[in-house]
Order: structure tokens, then C-alpha cells, then sequence
């Protein structure tokens, strides 16, 4: 029996009673009349395996910088490194490097004024993801403000987180110290208890018209009420416990607060 385990590629042949077995003819059976020790006929039987190369193409999307399984570390975008491992059956295991590298991100914001003399805030990295944060309340999450623009409701200081594909940073904290009076004034708006079981009280408007929407922790309108008097009522009672926020909205002004159930 001729037997013979290697790689695909390798260039193994045999030549046996004339006929040649290789990758493409692996197996087969042979006689060679009168060639046993008896004078009767010998029978071999070729059995060729050839295990299977492997490739694979790793695709990694990484920020600025980052460390392959070659050790080298890459700068740029590279889609012609590859890379060389031993598999289990002792062939070779070739992997193809398709890198993308994410250029460092653009912290900056950009302060205008609109056409009403307000303040806006605009995130100067293009095609990302924003998040709005107060810099005065630990860089809390600003419920609902998710756009590249940020139109500031009170007086205060305020940075965006900015993420892509691979990379995330926070912006500086922005002061703004210009916001119209008619837009503070909803800062005198109270939600009381707090926190409470699930039952609260809105007051302190300016009007009594106008609206309050009801946002989870994760961003979603839950509840919306229309405001008629000097105080709303809000119930929770029915909701998970947990963090919530109250988006008071009159003149097309905005101001939001923080509620814990508990």
C-alpha cells in the first residue's frame, strides 16, 4: 500500500507500475503480475491525502492606529499585508489583512446665531453619531439631543460626544451665556416629589398651554400630556423604576428634568 498525507500545492507525485498519482489522481490500485514471493500477483493500493490550505481575509475598521497579529503596527488603510499560520492538520493557514483606519476625530464646535438672535451649537465632525451632554451636571445625557446641532434652552456649558464606525471622544465644554430670557424663564418650571413612587406634579410655566413629553433612560417618548393649568399631573406608577425625563415645551421653547421612580 503507498500511502502519503501532506498540503495542496505541494507538487507530491508517485509513479507506480507507470502511472503517476498526484493531487489531481490521489487514489488507485495496482498489479504487477507474477510479483509476489509466490509468483502470484501483487496488488498495491495508492492512497494520496492532500489536506486543504486555508485563506481567510480579516476585515478590521480601527482609530488611528492599530496592532495586527503580525506585530506590526499600521497607520493606514492596507489590504495587501497577510500573515501565515500552522493549522491543525500541518498546513498552512494564510490570512489577508483588510484595514481600514479611521482618521482622528474633529473635537471641535462651532458657535452661530440664527436668524432669532439664538445661540446654536454645531459639532464639526461630519457623517458620525452625536450626543449632547451638560458639562455643569457631570456631563449628563441631554435627553433627545442627538443631532449635529444643539440648540441650548438655558444658559449653560455643554460638550457632544461624537463617535464613528471605531472612534469616540468628547468635545470641549462650550459656554454659552446668551440664551433669551423667554427661554430661561422655563428654568422656574418644578417637578416635585423627586424622586418619587411614580406620581409627579409640573408646575412653574409660563403659560398655561403647551405640552409635556415623558422620555426614558434609552431615548423613547413614553407619554405625552397637554398642559391646560397651572400644574400637571404625572403618573408613572405603571413603569419600571428607574430614570426618566420630563420635556417641558411651551412657545417653542424646551426645558427637561431629570425624575427618578423608585
Amino acid at each position: 500500500m503507498e500511502t502519503y498525507s501532506g498540503c495542496e500545492g505541494d507538487g507530491y507525485t508517485v509513479d507506480v507500475n507507470g502511472n503517476t498519482y498526484d493531487e489531481t489522481n490521489p487514489t488507485g490500485t495496482e498489479t504487477f503480475t507474477g510479483g509476489a514471493a509466490s509468483g502470484c500477483d501483487s496488488i498495491v493500493t495508492i492512497d494520496l491525502e492532500f489536506n486543504t490550505v486555508t485563506t481567510t481575509t480579516d476585515e478590521v475598521t480601527a482609530c488611528e492606529t492599530y496592532t495586527w497579529i503580525d506585530g506590526t503596527t499600521y497607520t493606514q488603510n492596507n489590504n495587501t499585508a497577510t500573515h501565515t499560520l500552522t493549522s491543525l492538520n500541518g498546513c498552512d493557514s494564510i490570512i489577508n489583512l483588510d484595514l481600514t483606519i479611521e482618521s482622528t476625530l474633529d473635537l471641535n464646535v462651532t458657535t452661530v446665531v440664527n436668524s432669532n438672535d439664538m445661540i446654536v451649537l454645531i459639532a464639526d465632525q461630519d457623517n458620525a453619531s452625536y450626543q449632547w451632554l451638560d458639562c455643569d451636571d457631570n456631563y449628563a445625557v441631554i435627553p433627545g439631543e442627538n443631532n449635529q446641532t444643539f440648540d441650548p434652552s438655558v444658559n449653560g456649558n455643554y460638550a457632544v460626544s461624537v463617535s464613528t464606525i471605531s472612534c469616540a471622544d468628547t468635545s470641549n465644554c462650550v459656554d454659552v451665556t446668551t440664551v433669551s430670557t423667554e427661554k430661561e424663564a422655563l428654568v422656574d418650571i418644578k417637578v416635585f416629589p423627586n424622586p418619587s413612587k411614580g406620581k409627579f406634579t409640573v408646575s412653574g410655566y409660563t403659560d398655561n398651554n403647551g405640552s409635556i413629553e415623558v422620555i426614558d433612560a434609552m431615548g423613547r417618548n413614553i407619554k405625552s400630556l397637554n398642559i391646560t393649568s397651572t400644574s400637571t399631573d404625572v403618573n408613572l406608577q405603571d413603569n419600571q423604576k428607574g430614570i426618566y425625563f420630563f420635556k417641558v415645551i411651551q412657545n417653542n421653547e424646551e426645558f427637561i428634568h431629570k425624575v427618578i421612580v423608585n
